[in-house]
């Protein structure tokens, strides 16, 4: 196991246990009296959904391991069990108070990065169809990825692409397909490269920040029956709607 994986695990309070555990066509859900995680995998399919009690009853630390699995829809619950604790907002309150990280609640955080990306070269880890709009001002985008439409890189030419972009963004659904620290390892390559993870399966915890990520965007699930459903029903869209958008970053990255 990757040793991201193990210090967000780590960092999981021993003793708090999923009460809620669901599988849709993509996402994975996980419900904790502390938070509600949610993680995206695409195995075309290959796995069950609807509520899966199996897993209900177990550690949020113990379901974490699953990232470790064979089994990619296991992966994806293991990262939503994981979610279920930082992304909360005791968690990031906590954060906050200390000093260490900056929060700003938004309700479109991709119109902050078309300004952000003027005249710099930008690289999407996948496909966002609602950031890639906003690129206008961008001196070159590329798009890496697994199935490429037209125009895009196939994600086998990360190595040859990452290594001193401006902007990298990514999906928190390379956390859950095990690519996000190599994936990070490479926007280390060059100082200047800025890695923001975006989206509601963004893993909202400073483990991230530690590996060289520059922000983070992604969401609290403030209704998580609501979201429950959605993922089971495989309403994906209504995903968004169950909870609070927000960035966060490090003061470091506030002062540059």
């Amino acid at each position: 196991m990757e040793r991201i994986y193990e210090e967000l695990i780590r960092g999981i309070p021993a003793g708090l246990t999923a009460d809620g555990v669901a599988m849709g066509p993509n996402w994975m859900l996980v419900k904790a009296p502390c938070g509600c995680g949610v993680a995206s995998v695409y195995d075309n399919g290959e796995h069950p959904t609807g509520r899966m009690p199996q897993y209900e009853g177990i550690t949020l630390r113990g379901l974490g391991q699953l990232i470790d699995s064979p089994v990619l829809a296991e992966q994806g619950i293991g990262i939503a069990a994981i979610n279920a604790y930082y992304n909360q907002s005791a968690y990031l309150k906590e954060l906050e108070d200390s000093g260490l990280i900056t929060i700003s609640h938004t309700t479109n955080s991709f119109l902050e990065y078309g300004k952000m990306v003027t005249g710099k070269n930008v690289t999407f880890v996948g496909h966002f169809p609602g950031l890639e709009k906003h690129m206008v001002k961008a001196r070159r985008v590329s798009v890496l990825e697994k199935r490429p439409q037209p125009g895009d890189l196939p994600a086998e030419q990360c190595n040859d692409v990452i290594p001193g972009m401006d902007y990298v963004f990514m999906t928190g659904a390379t956390l859950a397909n095990r690519t996000a620290p190599h994936l990070l390892e490479l926007c280390r390559v060059v100082d200047k490269t800025k890695a923001i993870f975006v989206g509601p399966t963004t893993t909202m915890s400073k483990v991230l920040f530690d590996y060289g990520a520059s922000e983070l965007s992604g969401m609290i699930i403030t209704d998580p029956d609501a979201a429950f459903e959605a993922v089971i029903s495989g309403n994906h869209k209504a995903i968004f709607d169950t909870g609070q958008k927000l960035r966060i970053m490090t003061s470091r990255e506030i002062n540059q």
